[in-house]
C-alpha cells in the first residue's frame, strides 16, 4: 500500500468582512487541486491558542459565526484529501472581532461652565479601553478603562458633541455623537448708570470667555408690586415706566446656546422721588424762616424731606435738616440775610433725592423786610 500524498495549502487567505459576531474567510485553490477536496477551518481563541470549533466547507470561503465581539480569532484552513484525514500544512490569518458599541451614553453638565462627564454602559464580550473624543469650543480626546469620564478645560456657553470609541486589540468600534452644552458665564462688573423718578439705566462687561459668542441677556427687575423681565442682546438696558421713589431688585443673567442661564448678578436701587409741590414761606422773622409745602406725587409714607439752607451770595451750604412732615422751621439765622432754601425728597433709603425745589427770601419781620 503506498503513502497517502498530502495536498497543496490553500492561496491568498484573506479576511472578506467583519462583524462584532461573525468573520467572513476567503481563499484560492491550492495548486495541484482535486475537485473531491474540502476545507477544515479551525477557529482558535488567539489569547490561549484554544480550539474553539471546527467547520468543513467545500467552498473557498467560510463565515464563522457566533463569535464574541472584540475577541482575537486565528483561522487556520487545512486543504483536506478525499479520506477527510489527510490534511496540508494550515494557513492562517489573525482578527478580532468588531467590539461592541457602547449604549446609553449619557453627556451631562451639572450647570458647570467649563466640563462636561460622559457615562456609558459596557457592551457585551471584550474591551479593552474606550476613547474618548470631544468637539466643539475646545478638541479634546480621552482614554480610560471606567465607563465614565469628566472633561475639563472646556468653554463656557459652547454645545459640544462626544463619540465614545470601544477598543480591543486592533479593532474598534465608534457611538453615535452625543451632544451637550456648558452653562454661559455671568455678567460681569453690573452697574447702574443713570436714576430718574421714573427709568434706571444698566450696564456690565461681557462674561468671561464669552466674546463673539452667541447670547442675550435676561434682566429681571423687582418691586412689592410685582416682576417684570426684559431681554437685552447688548450689554446695557434702560428699564423704563417704573415708579418713583420705589426699590428695585434687579438681577442679570447671561443666557447661552439651549436658553441656558448663568448664575445671577444683582443689585438692588431706589428709583428718586418726585418733587415737592408748592414751596412757600409761612413765617419769616430776623432769625428764623418758616417753610410749608405739599406732598409729591407718587408719595409715600417711608418718605422724608432734606432741608438744605444755603447762603444765596455766596451759594455756601449753611447746614441741612431732615423732617417727616411738610413743613420746617429754620432758626438761629443772621438778620438782613438772604438765603435759598433747597426741599429734597428722600427715599426710604435715605440716600436717594428728588430734584430740589428752592424759596430765596432774607430774614427780617415779613412786614417790614424788603429782600
Amino acid at each position: 500500500m503506498g503513502e497517502r500524498s498530502e495536498p497543496m495549502s490553500v492561496k491568498s487567505l484573506q479576511i472578506n468582512n467583519v462583524t462584532s459576531s461573525s468573520v467572513s474567510l476567503t481563499w484560492s485553490k491550492p495548486d495541484e487541486y482535486k475537485t473531491f477536496y474540502s476545507y477544515r477551518v479551525q477557529t482558535n481563541v488567539s489569547s490561549s491558542s484554544t480550539m474553539l470549533h471546527n467547520t468543513i466547507v467545500t467552498s473557498e470561503s467560510a463565515t464563522i459565526m457566533t463569535l464574541t465581539p472584540g475577541e482575537t480569532y486565528t483561522f487556520l484552513i487545512y486543504t483536506r484529501a478525499a479520506d477527510n484525514i489527510t490534511e496540508s500544512d494550515p494557513v492562517s490569518y489573525t482578527t478580532c472581532t468588531v467590539p461592541g458599541q457602547v449604549s446609553s451614553i449619557s453627556l451631562y453638565n451639572n450647570k458647570s461652565v467649563d466640563s462636561l462627564g460622559v457615562t456609558w454602559t459596557k457592551p457585551s464580550g471584550n474591551v479593552t479601553n474606550y476613547t474618548v473624543s470631544l468637539t466643539g469650543g475646545v478638541t479634546n480626546t480621552t482614554q480610560t478603562t471606567a465607563t465614565q469620564v469628566t472633561i475639563t478645560g472646556l468653554l463656557p456657553g459652547r454645545e459640544y458633541s462626544v463619540t465614545v470609541q470601544t477598543n480591543s486589540g486592533t479593532c474598534s468600534q465608534i457611538s453615535a455623537p452625543v451632544t451637550q452644552a456648558t452653562y454661559p458665564t455671568p455678567p460681569r462688573n453690573f452697574s447702574i448708570n443713570t436714576v430718574t423718578t421714573n427709568s434706571l439705566t444698566l450696564s456690565w462687561m461681557e462674561p468671561v470667555n464669552m466674546t463673539g459668542v452667541d447670547k442675550s441677556y435676561n434682566i429681571s427687575y423687582v418691586n412689592s408690586s410685582g416682576t417684570w423681565t426684559v431681554t437685552s442682546n447688548t450689554t446695557s438696558v434702560t428699564l423704563q415706566n417704573l415708579t418713583s421713589g420705589t426699590n428695585y431688585t434687579i438681577t442679570v443673567v447671561t443666557v447661552g446656546v439651549r436658553g441656558y442661564q448663568s448664575s445671577a448678578v444683582s443689585t438692588s436701587v431706589y428709583t428718586r422721588p418726585m418733587s415737592v409741590k408748592s414751596l412757600q414761606s409761612s413765617s419769616v422773622t430776623s432769625s428764623s424762616v418758616s417753610l410749608t409745602w405739599s406732598k409729591p406725587d407718587e408719595y409715600k409714607t417711608s418718605y422724608s424731606y432734606r432741608v438744605q439752607i444755603n447762603v444765596s451770595s455766596s451759594s455756601t451750604m449753611l447746614y441741612n435738616t431732615t423732617v417727616t412732615s411738610e413743613s420746617a422751621t429754620i432758626m438761629n439765622l443772621t438778620a438782613g440775610e438772604t438765603y435759598t432754601f433747597l426741599v429734597y425728597t428722600r427715599a426710604a433709603d435715605n440716600i436717594t433725592e428728588s430734584d430740589p425745589v428752592s424759596y430765596t427770601t432774607c430774614t427780617g419781620e415779613i412786614t417790614t423786610v424788603n429782600c
